[in-house]
């Protein structure tokens, strides 16, 4: 996945397909989520999805494609945690 990370970066056809096929439907997948968790009163009603999944996930991406410290279970605890107490409503 890191490689092909690099590839995406340099080719914006296989950018494009990419996203077409695993990115988009995944990403499509977690704003679902989120927006269940908006429709319970979880998550604030004005919310933008998309910056919330880049909140979420981007962390752990950011780290296991650097290599930033060890992705462990409390790290992903911790950094989901943080991101939904300021998605929360007020």
């Amino acid at each position: 996945m890191r490689a092909l990370a690099v590839e995406i970066a340099q080719d914006p056809a296989l950018a494009r397909t990419y996203h077409e096929r695993l990115d988009g439907p995944l990403r499509d997948a977690k704003k679902r989520r989120l927006r269940s968790a908006q429709d319970a009163g979880h998550l604030a009603r004005d919310v933008d999805l998309d910056v919330a999944v880049d909140l979420i996930w981007g962390p752990l991406l950011n780290r296991w494609l650097q290599h930033g410290g060890p992705l462990t279970d409390d790290y992903a605890d911790a950094t989901l945690d943080a991101a939904l107490s300021g998605l929360r409503p007020r």
